[in-house]
């Protein structure tokens, strides 16, 4: 969620694709999806974080959000089970914002 990860590194100032950078290399996953609310996700999959092909951005498929409270615990659950059938992060990430 972007605003977790803004209050977390204490930056409320930086773009969204070098806090993700940040963060992936913080953490150091092979992917990061990051919630940005109703503007959808974005997914951070190489530690090149100069190169633009290490991120792309999956708008919102919601029309209307009635509850977001939860959301984050549903694109985990659909994430994770794209990501153990298919590998994908594409795939994960596609189906985790339709969570």
């Amino acid at each position: 969620n972007e605003r977790e990860a803004r209050f977390s590194l204490a930056d409320q100032d930086t773009g969204v694709r070098p806090l993700a950078a940040q963060i992936h290399g913080a953490a150091e996953c092979k992917v990061l999806i990051l919630k940005l609310g109703d503007r959808g996700v974005l997914t951070c999959r190489s530690r090149d974080y100069v190169d633009y092909r290490s991120y792309f951005v999956i708008d919102s498929f919601a029309e209307k959000v009635v509850d977001s409270v939860g959301a984050g615990d549903a694109l985990l659950a659909y994430a994770t089970l794209a990501m153990v059938t298919d590998g994908s992060d594409v795939v994960a990430s596609i189906l985790g914002t339709f969570a």
